[in-house]
């Protein structure tokens, strides 16, 4: 199994996640990175990656929940299109403390004029998710939770 997030993409999700917490002045926040699949699907006649089929999606939806309850995060990061539509539907956590933000393949695959845009938008985002993780459950939320 390789590790998700490493090259030019992975740069820039650490970088964004990076300047989002120094903006946030959240306490350091472990990150664990991860796709929703366990493994990459390629097409066979080309040998090239290709977007997974539902059913690729559902069967690694496991693994990815035993990875939750083992690491118990304090927030999750739903990095692309993929997580964030198929996530609330196979994944058993807390979405209450839990983003989307867009793919950074997809920030890089942009437009020179829209990479710093949509760059800067992701940035705050993260920001305010961190903010929101970093700070935890308000006590109205906590009491909401107990009952």
């Amino acid at each position: 199994m390789g590790r998700p997030f490493v090259g030019p993409a992975g740069s820039l999700l650490i970088e964004m996640c990076e300047r989002a917490q120094e903006l946030a002045e959240a306490e350091e926040l472990r990150l664990f990175y991860s796709n929703m699949l366990s493994c990459v699907p390629f097409q066979e006649e080309t040998l090239k990656t290709k977007f997974p089929e539902e059913e690729e999606i559902k069967s690694c939806a496991p693994r990815l929940n035993d990875l939750i309850q083992l690491l118990k995060p304090k927030g999750i990061v739903m990095v692309g299109r993929l997580s964030g539509k198929f996530a609330p539907i196979y994944c058993d956590w807390d979405f209450d403390y839990s983003v989307e933000i867009i793919h950074p393949a997809a920030i890089l695959r942009a437009d020179d004029a829209l990479k710093g845009i949509t760059a800067q938008k992701t940035i705050l985002l993260l920001e305010e998710f961190f903010t929101k993780v970093s700070n935890g459950p308000s006590s109205k939320e906590k009491k909401k939770s107990r009952r």
